[in-house]
């Protein structure tokens, strides 16, 4: 749990990430200098030199780029996928993280939490993933959004393997 986020990686061996480290601490510190500019009407930062309201923006999505890295880095090391008969049918090669027949083939789940309403929940097997994602949706723009990227993804579910189509709860 990196404190200055709240970003999370947590499996049974332990966090992940080890690449989020300590300089996220200057960028929450000037974060909350810039807000106070922001708030006060400043025309530019002393940093920088640009307005405020930009400066914070650039901050913002440098906090963000840590928690992406950690969900790419997370499903680039879980989508290392096989061929793997299944033992309980045979001739059969069916997803093991749905099956859930042999609890052997099944991997340790990993959690990737920037915040409470941020989150990546990856399941992985040996022969197949299944990745939940909650995404933000703070005010009715951010609602919009994610109904249109849902229904979107959703109208071309037959051209993705897709067995799932409702939430899985996260624990």
């Amino acid at each position: 749990m990196n404190p200055t986020l709240g970003i999370t990686a947590c499996t049974d061996d332990g966090p992940q990430c080890p690449e989020i480290g300590e300089k996220e601490s200057c960028i929450t510190e000037e974060v909350k200098v810039v807000a106070r500019a922001v708030a006060e009407g400043a025309p530019k930062t002393p940093r920088s030199g640009a307005s405020p309201a930009r400066h914070l923006r650039n901050l913002v999505s440098q906090s963000l780029r840590p928690y992406l890295q950690c969900v790419r880095s997370s499903l680039t090391a879980a989508m290392s996928l096989s061929n793997f008969a299944s033992q309980a049918s045979e001739r059969h090669n069916v997803p093991e993280i749905e099956a859930q027949t042999s609890p052997e083939v099944l991997l340790n789940p990993l959690t990737v939490s920037r915040n409470e309403n941020e989150r990546v929940f990856i399941e992985p097997s040996v022969n197949s993933i299944r990745v939940s994602i909650r995404i933000k949706q703070a005010d009715e723009i951010e609602h919009i959004l994610v109904h249109k990227f849902t229904r979107f993804l959703t109208q071309r579910a037959e051209s993705f393997f897709i067995l799932r189509r409702k939430p899985v709860k996260v624990r």
